[in-house]
């Protein structure tokens, strides 16, 4: 993977929306975005609270699960020891890197609850509450020399390059397909997350587009081939008009693929 010009810089843009089926029963969106630009350096996560009724407040654990990825990403991006070893930025983000997300998400998760009790009057005692904040994860720290992929649950990473190649960051986990998605409070969840690294080196195939998407955007296709066709489009629009007219246009386009498709809630990014 490379990009034509470091001295350019990565470019991102993202849109949550509030999903087809989730307006008419008027149930309030559960996915949450968020990026940060380091020079010439992107920070980006997205994720998607459970919103089933075991999870009641897990539009609140999507905000705070983007956050804190920005957040331990960030730290990550500014120790400049392993920024110079990329064998230590692999070694750092198989374990270290995702217990310190599920322990910083549980840590400000436990301070949220204690708030709401108080504030709600809540009584119950348990120590299983970071179901109520449920929520899956993919985040994205994309520097001019090498790109860090991770993942949490459902969802998806696309990489899009020059010669018109797409295919998956992290690959589908098979096992997720019809069953509950794993998860920031699945017990032992950092075990969960997958992540790979990748240098960018100088090559004729360049890396034009990443996109990630919480699993509303894909459930709203009818099959793989037209998820990769959609993201060809995408990237055809880059090419000709830019980022404007994808940023001044995509919610509007989000919603009409939810409405068009499977109804739920839409988190679409790219960077470029």
């Amino acid at each position: 993977m490379v990009i034509k010009d470091k001295q350019l810089g990565w470019k991102a843009l993202g849109k949550s929306v509030q999903g087809a089926s989730h307006v008419r029963n008027n149930k309030v969106c559960q996915d949450a975005i968020r990026w940060k630009k380091i020079n010439k350096s992107i920070i980006f996560a997205i994720a998607d609270g459970h919103g089933s009724s075991r999870s009641p407040y897990s539009d609140e654990g999507s905000q705070v699960a983007v956050q804190v990825a920005v957040e331990t990403l960030e730290k990550l991006y500014k120790n400049l020891d392993l920024k110079k070893n990329l064998s230590n930025i692999k070694h750092f983000s198989e374990e270290q890197l995702k217990k310190l997300i599920v322990r910083n998400w549980r840590g400000k998760v436990e301070k949220a609850y204690e708030v709401r009790k108080l504030k709600e009057g809540i009584t119950e005692d348990t120590d299983n509450f970071y179901v109520k904040y449920g929520s899956t994860l993919i985040a994205i720290l994309a520097t001019p020399d090498f790109i860090l992929f991770l993942q949490l649950g459902d969802g998806d990473i696309i990489v899009a390059f020059q010669d018109g190649e797409i295919s998956y960051a992290i690959e589908k986990d098979e096992e997720l397909v019809g069953i509950e998605t794993t998860s920031l409070c699945s017990k032992d969840g950092w075990k969960y997350i997958k992540t790979s690294v990748y240098k960018l080196n100088s090559n004729k195939n360049a890396l034009e587009m990443i996109m990630l998407s919480t699993d509303g955007f894909y459930n709203s296709f009818t099959d793989d081939a037209g998820y990769k066709k959609n993201a060809e489009d995408y990237l055809k629009l880059l090419k000709k008009h830019g980022v404007k007219k994808i940023e001044n246009n995509l919610e509007k386009w989000l919603s009409e693929t939810s409405k068009e498709g499977c109804g739920d809630d839409i988190t679409l990014g790219i960077i470029c």
